[in-house]
């Protein structure tokens, strides 16, 4: 029940073509957010590439884009009478800070131009966690059950 004064909830339609990366750090809600992505592709309303979880090479990054940008291409075509791809994306600790700052930012600026012109949209999310108990939770997950 909406509280009195609130105001109403938006809903916007799924868009037509779009690629969302989530930069996935270790223990800041991940199986959440996958489990999130994973309904939306059962729903049919979004492609999820997990592509990280047992590493995440060089080559599958650039075949993401390049997939990606044909198809945004294909969908903006005259005549072409379909939506465009909606990819999901998920890039985990595989990828240091300094090679998604130094590959996947860059290439994720310049996609974002290159979308724009076949009425695309390419975004990025990231959560934080309070850092103690980010750590705290990284230690009992990896660490702890180790040393037992």
């Amino acid at each position: 029940v909406r509280p009195a004064g609130a105001p109403p909830f938006v809903s916007r339609g799924l868009p037509k073509c779009s690629l969302h990366l989530f930069r996935h750090l270790s223990k800041t809600a991940g199986t959440t957010m996958r489990f999130i992505f994973d309904k939306q592709v059962m729903m049919g309303d979004w492609e999820f590439l997990p592509m990280c979880h047992y590493g995440f090479s060089q080559k599958e990054w650039t075949n993401t884009k390049t997939r990606f940008l044909e198809a945004a291409q294909a969908q903006a075509l005259p005549g072409a009478h379909k939506d465009g791809p909606r990819i999901l994306v998920e890039i985990r600790n595989d990828w240091s800070a300094t090679a998604f700052l130094n590959t996947i930012l860059p290439d994720i600026l310049q996609m974002r131009k290159q979308a724009q012109q076949y009425g695309c949209s390419v975004t990025m999310s990231l959560l934080f966690r309070e850092p103690v108990a980010q750590y705290v939770s990284f230690y009992r997950y990896y660490i702890d059950k180790m040393q037992k």
